[in-house]
């Protein structure tokens, strides 16, 4: 399979080509800041997902975050959170090359960027609800 799209070896910078950009974590906030299919203005050629969120999920899991640090849950989840931001940002940080010299399924993957979705279920799956007695 060597000539198939994801079939090969194709370096770092092939790997890494499709990393979310900085200044798009705007985009877990507020839909379309980095604009759309017809309007987008960033790094990546076009874009054609949203990693739009919502402000009440990420507010609500901030708030969960300083109100309950001590459980367990909270911790893993926003270290999910943490790691799944820094393996969408891609090669726009330097963390990137630790995954992908450590797994070697990394060395074929382009779409670094899409994945960012991990975020999200980190987010929705922090545990919110009050301490149980």
């Amino acid at each position: 399979m060597p000539y198939a799209s994801r079939g090969g070896e194709r370096g770092y910078a092939y790997a890494s080509s499709w990393s979310m950009p900085v200044i798009e974590t705007f985009d877990l906030l507020t839909p379309k800041f980095s604009g759309g299919l017809d309007s987008y203005w960033s790094r990546n050629i076009f874009k054609l997902h949203s990693e739009y969120l919502g402000i009440l999920p990420l507010l609500f899991a901030f708030i969960a975050v300083f109100r309950r640090w001590k459980d367990r849950n909270v911790k893993f989840f926003t270290f999910s959170f943490a790691g799944a931001m820094l393996m969408a940002w891609g090669s726009n940080t330097p963390f990137y090359y630790i995954p992908y010299y450590l797994f070697p399924s990394a060395t074929y993957t382009v779409s670094v960027s899409p994945s960012s979705f991990r975020t999200k279920i980190s987010v929705g799956s922090n545990p919110w609800s009050p301490a149980e007695p």
